[in-house]
């Protein structure tokens, strides 16, 4: 199964954690858990890498060429003992 979504056909919601693919030469894609972000006006699409487990101590770097992106997968469920 297939989902991965085109950001020709539509983009995540303004400030959602996401999955994205960005086409590499050399591996075919890379992926990275990302921000999607709209600017001031609402149109235009930043994607930011996140790095750090605090809040407080999170580095952002904006990424370009993203081609695809998918929602992350829900977390686990604690197994029952």
């Amino acid at each position: 199964m297939n989902n991965w979504i085109s950001v020709k056909d539509t983009l995540p919601e303004d400030r959602q954690m996401v999955l994205v693919a960005i086409p590499d030469e050399l591996f075919g894609a890379i992926c990275h858990v990302a921000e999607f972000s709209l600017d001031e006006y609402g149109y235009k699409h930043i994607w930011q890498t996140i790095n750090g487990s605090h809040p407080a101590y999170t580095l952002y770097a904006n990424i370009i060429g993203v081609s695809h992106w998918m929602p992350l997968p829900e977390p686990p469920k604690p197994e029952k003992q």
